[in-house]
């Protein structure tokens, strides 16, 4: 499935096979997509402010650029090294033992 640019904003994806998806430059603010399978997913530079990804299945995702401001992405599988790049804040919540990507000026 490819749908880059499209307006999924608020949306249920909730347990959703996305895996694979080209979902780039994609609006998915305040979407539920807990435990979705996004594994492999193109969501580069996507718009994931307050989303709910706890649970997702996002390994191998491209998150690159993706904003992640205040999105809850308890419990998912991504790592560290897959946030570099994308945009969080005080509000994000990422899984246990994942750290936040550092800011550079």
């Amino acid at each position: 499935m490819s749908m880059p640019g499209s307006d999924l904003s608020g949306t249920d994806l909730s347990a959703a096979d996305l895996s694979g998806a080209g979902l780039t430059r994609t609006d998915l603010s305040r979407a539920t997509m807990t435990q979705a399978d996004l594994s492999g997913a193109d969501l580069s530079d996507a718009e994931l402010r307050d989303a709910r990804l706890a649970g997702a299945e996002l390994t191998g995702a491209d998150l690159t650029g993706a904003d992640l401001s205040g999105a809850d992405l308890t419990g998912a599988r991504v790592d560290s090294e897959q946030l570099k790049g994308t945009r969080t804040d005080s509000r994000t919540r990422l899984p246990a033992g994942v750290a936040a990507p550092v800011s550079t000026p």
